[in-house]
């Protein structure tokens, strides 16, 4: 819908319509509040959009896969988070004051939208996690440094016969076990590694490579491939395995990356525009 459109039609409030922000009779619009934010807070814009096209794709995803997630866990979840806030609040403060003040919400809608949100979570993960059962798979053990000939420097050594472990001991990340080993991951990783690894053996050690945006130098060394599952899994062994196994950064960014690819979406920076009146009628006749 175009811009013309839209301005002829009813805004509904982007605050919700308890905190309608309004001149005289004219609403707040929420594109000009969004490009205005995106010009002040470029980077969070950013994380931002990611978060809501992330959200959009597990709504699809999950159109397809149908799973449903694990209310005992997200009761505990919600309990635990409940628990942190209560533990940080003042001795004379309850949960509706702070709710009001930080939401201007009472606390059982504050509580329901956390609800929401920790079950949109769960299923994200689910829809994660199948997708990568589904693609070959790799093990990797990873060394990550600030400093480039450190990083050429472990290569030497792994090419020339050395155990992998001492990157443990050296990496700035030892790994979710401590012992630089990454969980299994899809080949179909992030630039530059997801294309590095394509025709590497069991036993490789790949060159040091940057992921785009960063600083640290990273060195792979591949343990083993296993190819991926023909079959959907069941949100009850996906569960089981996440508990076990907990999505990591770079498999979340191969999820995303792929779901960039089926839906055919566009992530990009968001523009500098001509300003657009911020306040508008909020109907016309």
């Amino acid at each position: 819908m175009g811009c013309h459109q839209a301005s002829r039609q009813s805004v509904p409030s982007f605050f919700g319509q308890d905190s309608i922000q309004k001149i005289d009779e004219k609403s707040l619009l929420p594109q000009a509040f969004v490009q205005e934010a995106a010009f002040l807070f470029p980077l969070e814009s950013k994380a931002l959009t990611r978060v809501l096209m992330r959200r959009e794709f597990v709504r699809l995803e999950n159109q397809r896969l149908l799973y449903f997630a694990n209310q005992e866990a997200l009761a505990l979840s919600l309990s635990k988070g409940e628990e942190e806030i209560q533990s940080n609040l003042l001795a004379d403060q309850s949960l509706d004051h702070w709710a009001q003040h930080r939401y201007g919400h009472p606390w059982r809608e504050v509580r329901q939208a956390m609800a929401t949100r920790f079950e949109e979570n769960q299923i994200y993960q689910l829809c994660a996690r199948a997708w990568t059962f589904q693609q070959d798979q790799v093990r990797l053990r990873l060394g990550v440094s600030e400093n480039e000939e450190q990083a050429h420097a472990w290569v030497r050594r792994l090419r020339s016969g050395a155990n992998p472990q001492f990157l443990a001991a050296e990496s700035l990340d030892p790994g979710p076990q401590g012992d630089a080993r990454l969980p299994w991951l899809p080949i179909a990783l992030p630039t530059p590694l997801g294309e590095m690894l394509k025709g590497c053996q069991p036993g490789q050690t790949l060159d040091p490579f940057v992921f785009p945006g960063e600083r640290l130098w990273r060195v792979a060394w591949v343990e083993k491939w296993k190819a991926g599952v023909a079959a959907l899994p069941s949100a009850s062994l996906l569960f089981e395995d996440l508990t076990q196994n907990p999505l990591s950064s770079l498999e979340a960014e191969a999820w995303f990356q792929a779901m960039l690819r089926r839906y055919t979406a566009v992530q990009g920076r968001t523009g500098i525009q001509a300003l657009r009146p911020a306040f508008i009628p909020q109907s016309y006749d």
